[in-house]
């Protein structure tokens, strides 16, 4: 039974009342609810006890097969469900296919397969030198995250079978820990300031996209907010934004995310209302591939005045294409001179 639950034997009496081996009458002594005291006084009379019972359990466990396993990371990482660990059984000398399955935690249904190449272990085979294969028993694994993963409770099974499919006679260790899949963010962005001062608008704020990669020039588009015809394209330039990092480290690039991009009023922005575009591409002229940012701060262009605007919104987009607005709760300090 400890075998196919995966515990490892530890007796409770001796261990405060944690263990996975116990007497009746260690139930009743810790759990309460009953008030039997068997086998105690049965071992007793022929100068037996737990301890010599607990050996016994040792004994056979230790010359059993044995299907000893480890998760350590289960987590979301930007698109992928990153998982690792390690397994190692002695039944896998004959069942040479691998696999990992991600099962609905609630239901136990299961979600996905994925066939692993299992990886080097040196701390697995000096602790299980005697199970064959420990020192391949490690697995790494990343899965784009699907619709049938996000928003599920999930748990992992690592198997060894003889079936390439995945199936066929097989030795499971199923991991007890779960984890709630919350939808990933993988786009955001923020205008924090328009400034218009002598005939110069500047321009800065950030955004972060996973689709950015392999994308290297940035482009900042305004466009007539009346009718999106474009007045002007503009070269950013990259500013760090270590803080943008720490809150959406699950973006990529959210590190440099930040853009400054200045320019010269035309007269064709002069009296309209301005709306901007940040803007990824992989070619230098800012068509080709890209992906944009349409920020929803409108900025109107008068002549011969000073203006200044704020935008205190981040919009940041779902994975399944649902944005998001989020109202900034602290205040901002900017301070000149």
């Amino acid at each position: 039974m400890l075998h196919q639950y995966n515990l490892t034997p530890s007796l409770a009496q001796n261990n405060n009342g944690v263990g996975t081996v116990w007497s009746h009458s260690n139930i009743s002594h810790y759990l309460g609810g009953t008030d039997h005291t068997d086998p105690d006084a049965y071992f007793a009379k022929y100068g037996y006890d737990m301890n010599q019972f607990f050996g016994l359990v040792q004994q056979y466990y230790g010359e059993m097969n044995k299907n000893v396993a480890s998760l350590n990371n289960l987590s979301v990482s930007g698109n992928n469900l990153h998982i690792s660990g390690w397994h190692t059984a002695t039944e896998s000398t004959i069942k040479p296919y691998s696999y990992i399955f991600i099962m609905d935690a609630d239901t136990n249904r299961e979600i996905q397969r994925v066939k692993v190449d299992r990886t080097r272990r040196d701390d697995v085979h000096n602790a299980y030198a005697d199970v064959p294969n420990s020192i391949n028993s490690g697995f790494s694994v990343d899965v784009p995250l699907t619709n049938s993963i996000i928003g599920h409770r999930i748990r992992i099974i690592s198997r060894y079978t003889d079936d390439f499919r995945g199936n066929g006679n097989s030795v499971d260790y199923g991991f007890h820990k779960a984890i709630k899949v919350d939808k990933p963010i993988e786009s955001a962005a923020s205008l924090d300031s328009v400034a218009y001062v002598n005939g110069n608008l500047s321009v800065r704020g950030w955004f972060a996209d996973n689709q950015s990669v392999g994308k290297p020039y940035r482009y900042l588009v305004a466009l007539d907010a009346t009718n999106n015809h474009e007045l002007g394209r503009y070269q950013m330039a990259t500013v760090p934004r270590p803080d943008v990092g720490t809150i959406y480290n699950g973006i990529a690039n959210t590190g440099q995310s930040g853009f400054v991009a200045n320019m010269s009023v035309n007269s064709g922005m002069l009296g309209r209302n301005v709306r901007f575009i940040a803007r990824y591409s992989d070619t230098p002229n800012g068509n080709g591939s890209f992906v944009d940012h349409w920020f929803e701060n409108i900025t109107k262009i008068k002549d011969g005045t000073n203006q200044a605007s704020l935008d205190v919104k981040i919009i940041y987009t779902y994975m399944d294409g649902m944005r998001q607005t989020m109202q900034l709760a602290n205040p901002i300090v900017i301070s000149w001179s």
